[in-house]
């Protein structure tokens, strides 16, 4: 779990409406942030969570690792202090069913501190169950937990719905770019 004293470099400028839009996170079960390598989603994301004293549980997706996903995100249940024994027999849930289990833990837990969940790189993982999964718990009623996916290109999931329900904050490159600032410069 990612604590607000670790090092992070303090002098690091995002745009105001960049930031104002990430303080958002908080105001929405699933935020996904989409942009090219380099646009700074990595560094915009942590530095808002770090000044909103959250707990983050950070975790880097790889391309075809869905296990690893399932295992990391079990053990982050873990680290936030929720009883992961009945979740701990499955491996990804790939059913309704399974997945409406995991939710049950979640809700279960009764967290009195706001945890969220921050996979880098989402776009490598390419899992239609991760995917599935990661929309369940969008659409749940998880108070307490968020969830961040950084990608270098748009999830291959729809979005639309969860953005108009109010249910997902969304990134794009647009967002990160600094072009704006520029042009008022000049």
């Amino acid at each position: 779990m990612q604590k607000k004293s670790e090092a992070f470099p303090k002098k690091i400028y995002l745009k105001p409406a960049l930031e104002e839009r990430l303080a958002q996170i908080l105001a929405v079960p699933l935020t996904v942030a989409a942009a090219p390598f380099g646009y700074g989603k990595t560094t915009a994301v942590k530095k808002v969570l770090l000044s909103l004293s959250v707990d983050m549980l950070w975790d880097t997706c790889y391309t075809g690792a869905e296990a690893a996903f399932w295992r990391c995100f079990v053990k982050s249940l873990q680290t936030a202090g929720v009883d992961t024994a009945s979740l701990t027999w499955q491996e990804l849930p790939r059913n309704a069913a399974t997945r409406q289990r995991v939710i049950e833990v979640l809700q279960a837990s009764k967290l009195k501190k706001t945890v969220v969940f921050v996979w880098n790189n989402y776009h490598l993982l390419g899992s239609e169950d991760c995917d599935k999964l990661l929309l369940a718990l969008a659409k749940a009623d998880l108070p307490n937990w968020h969830f961040v996916l950084l990608a270098q290109r748009p999830p291959d999931f729809t979005l639309d719905e969860l953005v108009l329900k109010g249910e997902c904050l969304y990134l794009q490159p647009k967002d990160f770019a600094f072009e704006d600032l520029l042009k008022k410069v000049k």
